[in-house]
């Protein structure tokens, strides 16, 4: 019973300081491309990091562990788990338009509550039938190779509407003269 509480007050430590360093690595710059300008490759590296990490912690508790390896894998889940939400967040408002941003993020968020709901009723499910979680450690394993995966395959952060810069008040003329036409519909 107290090692649990003290995995789990592990996590909270790990996952106080996980937003500050991986949002320090989200805000690195990377090396000029070809034309001299700095692209920011830290988000990406910082969202591949989280997905990382979550997968050694999945793969950590599929191989049925001791206590000092769950341990280490609680600081991979509190490094992965709690950033990721600021992450995405960021990384849609740096490649969407700020129109859609907010809708972007807003669908961003739904998926997170469903796939954490399906999730919880997944893995009680699981125990039920087979009288354990190791299951849903494979299951969460392979999820999150899928995740590195898919992480490894985003695009680097660029604004959506790069123009924005050399004429900041197109887009609020082009928002403002679409507005009647909302109005009507």
């Amino acid at each position: 019973m107290l090692q649990r509480s003290v995995e789990f007050a592990l996590v909270g430590l790990v996952g106080v300081m996980s937003g500050l360093v991986l949002g320090v690595i989200a805000d690195m710059n990377g090396s000029p491309d070809q034309n001299g300008r700095t692209q920011r490759y830290g988000m990406r590296t910082a969202l591949v990091s989280a997905s990382a990490l979550l997968l050694c912690a999945s793969v950590i508790t599929t191989m049925r562990p001791g206590a000092y390896a769950l341990m280490v894998a609680a600081i991979a889940i509190g490094f992965s788990f709690f950033p990721i939400f600021g992450l995405l967040h960021a990384y849609v408002g740096k490649t969407s338009t700020p129109a859609l941003a907010a809708m972007v993020c807003g669908i961003c968020e739904a998926a997170f509550g469903v796939s954490v709901g399906l999730g919880n009723v997944a893995g009680g499910l699981c125990k039920t039938l087979s009288g354990s979680f190791q299951p849903v450690y494979g299951l969460a394993s392979v999820a999150a190779l899928l995740l590195v995966g898919l992480t490894l395959l985003v695009p680097n952060t660029r604004r959506a509407c790069a123009g924005l810069q050399k004429r900041p008040c197109q887009f609020a003329v082009t928002a403002y003269q679409t507005r009647p036409l909302l109005r009507r519909i």
